[in-house]
């Protein structure tokens, strides 16, 4: 296996519902994927919600400036499925950045493999 690390942001609701359900469920995701291929390095920003918790930030554009900086050293999205009017917007901005967005674990596992693959 190459040992090259692929960066994976991870995007979905913070905000609406359960903000510890989200921030759970983000990093169930991320920990599952890094346990299915622990060439992945997930990004997880709902941890910026104990940031906030510690250090309270009123602006919605602080948290997502940083988020836009650190999605575009990533290599794709991973977008949990749910309202998001800020994992939206972190699609449409990879989007335009030619980062590829996945909607679903499955697929973005096959598009690592594939790249694995033609590296070989």
């Amino acid at each position: 296996m190459i040992n090259v690390p692929v960066y994976v942001y991870i995007a979905g609701p913070l905000s609406i519902g359960s903000q510890a359900q989200n921030v759970r469920n983000a990093v169930l995701m991320a920990h599952d994927l890094r346990e299915k291929n622990p060439r992945i390095v997930p990004f997880v920003p709902h941890l910026s919600h104990f940031w906030h918790y510690a250090v309270p930030h009123t602006g919605y554009d602080y948290w997502m400036d940083m988020d836009f900086a650190w999605l575009s050293k990533c290599d794709c999205l991973l977008r949990i499925s749910g309202e998001s009017q800020g994992a939206d917007m972190e699609v449409e901005f990879a989007k335009n950045m030619d980062i590829p967005v996945f909607g679903h674990p499955t697929d973005l596992l096959v598009w690592i493999q594939q790249r694995t693959d033609q590296a070989e």
